[in-house]
């Protein structure tokens, strides 16, 4: 996951609208996105709407995996990549960068 995270961070750095003193940001937003990820994996597997289940509280788990989702989008709007926020910035479309296609083409580590 850490090389991932890597990966997606150097790719968001050399985007036009950002610059050094974002990295902490960028970095930010890589960690959410891999915790959302690995989140994600964990709840497709164990499946909270399973019958099975009804003996775990999966609540507190969602809770905090749309918090982490909200974080997500916030880093994405702040760091200009996504629609609007590019549009505010004046970044014309030759120049936009797009998240899920970048996150499609990356190697999760699936061990």
């Amino acid at each position: 996951m850490v090389e991932f995270e890597s990966q997606l961070e150097e790719q968001i750095m050399v985007l036009p609208q950002i610059q050094e003193i974002d990295r902490i940001l960028v970095k930010r937003l890589c960690r959410n996105y891999g915790f959302l990820y690995i989140t994600d994996k964990w709840l497709a597997k164990v499946s909270p709407f399973s019958l099975e289940n009804k003996q775990f509280d999966f609540q507190p788990i969602l809770k905090t995996r749309a918090v982490y989702e909200r974080l997500v989008i916030h880093f994405c709007n702040a760091l200009g990549l996504t629609p609007d926020a590019r549009s505010r910035i004046g970044l014309n479309v030759a120049q936009t960068y797009n998240l899920a296609k970048e996150l499609s083409e990356l190697d999760y580590d699936e061990g």
